[in-house]
């Protein structure tokens, strides 16, 4: 809870080993703004989340790869200083979906 994170995706399947969890897109990886996970006030307790509104990125056009067809891989990176790998991070599941008119 009250972290920062991304949404990082690409346009292929991987499953490369990566700050002790695994990337799920192949590179190179794009990249959205920083948020903020909020939640409850400390201590840590896991209550914040990040959503994206992945259609305002494709309506907004500025990237061309994100059209009708395109498989699109994607999941999060986010600070978390209580891993169990040392990194101070932690990355999401991952999803993948294609595209549609």
């Amino acid at each position: 809870n009250n972290k920062n994170g991304l949404l990082f995706y690409g346009f292929g399947a991987n499953g490369a080993p990566f700050q002790g969890g695994y990337l799920c897109t192949t590179l190179p990886a794009k990249r959205t703004s920083i948020q903020n996970a909020g939640g409850n006030p400390p201590p840590d307790d896991c209550s914040g989340g990040f959503t994206y509104n992945f259609n305002a990125l494709i309506q907004g056009g500025t990237d061309p790869n994100l059209v009708v067809g395109a498989n699109v891989y994607a999941q999060y990176w986010g600070r978390d200083m209580n891993d169990l790998y040392g990194f101070g991070s932690s990355l999401s599941n991952a999803v993948s979906f294609q595209i549609q008119p």
